[in-house]
């Protein structure tokens, strides 16, 4: 079962796709804070994670940036999230591996996780 920790301050937000996301097989963690992803990290060890962009005050793009320079972390992709789509457009600067501006479908997210970790496999 593919694991997805899902990292946004919405929790309007994580509620619906978290049930989305178990509809269509995954396992989801949720992360609201900053604070919230490492012990998730440790808990859960995602597959993958979507990240949203302005976190409470946090800038998701550092918090990658920082994701993917860490040693344990680096190999899961991140997929960036966000209702400003100029925040995403130096998605490459932090390291993401995909963009999915706000809002989102969870076919249109279910694609793009299906497809990263495809090419992670390969």
């Amino acid at each position: 079962m593919t694991k997805i920790l899902l990292v946004d301050d919405s929790a309007e937000l994580l509620d619906l796709f978290t049930a989305l996301f178990t509809i269509k097989g995954y396992k989801v963690r949720t992360a609201v804070h900053k604070n919230m992803i490492g012990p998730q990290l440790a808990l859960t060890r995602p597959d993958i994670i979507l990240l949203d962009v302005r976190l409470n005050g946090y800038d998701g793009r550092k918090i990658c940036l920082e994701l993917k320079q860490h040693e344990l972390f680096q190999h899961i992709p991140v997929i960036l999230i966000s209702g400003d789509e100029n925040l995403l457009q130096d998605h490459t600067a932090c390291k993401a591996d995909a963009v999915l501006p706000k809002p989102f479908t969870s076919e249109m997210a279910d694609a793009m996780i299906r497809q990263l970790l495809t090419k992670e496999m390969a």
